[in-house]
């Protein structure tokens, strides 16, 4: 008759797991890198100065390009009577 060995124990069974376990995440890492590094670690980005045109501002007298004129209806004083 065949003899069976003893089946393991629970904490060597947990241990394999565990070793599993660690091995499959670290396949997943090393395949994810490619994807992962440009993200992780970015190129530098150029930084240059640009300068802004200045905005026309509603309301306000002499505001290049503004379209709109002081008055109570924008917010100013009535001067008109």
């Amino acid at each position: 008759m065949l003899e069976m060995a003893p089946p393991p124990s629970p904490d060597r069974v947990v241990a394999e797991l565990y070793r599993e376990r660690a091995e499959a995440q670290r396949r997943a890492v090393e395949a994810a890198r490619p994807v992962l590094m440009p993200v992780l670690e970015p190129e530098p980005i150029e930084l240059r100065q640009v300068e802004l045109a200045p905005l026309p501002v509603p309301g306000v007298v002499g505001s290049e390009g503004s379209r709109f004129q002081a008055g109570p209806a924008a917010g100013g004083l009535d001067t008109d009577g």
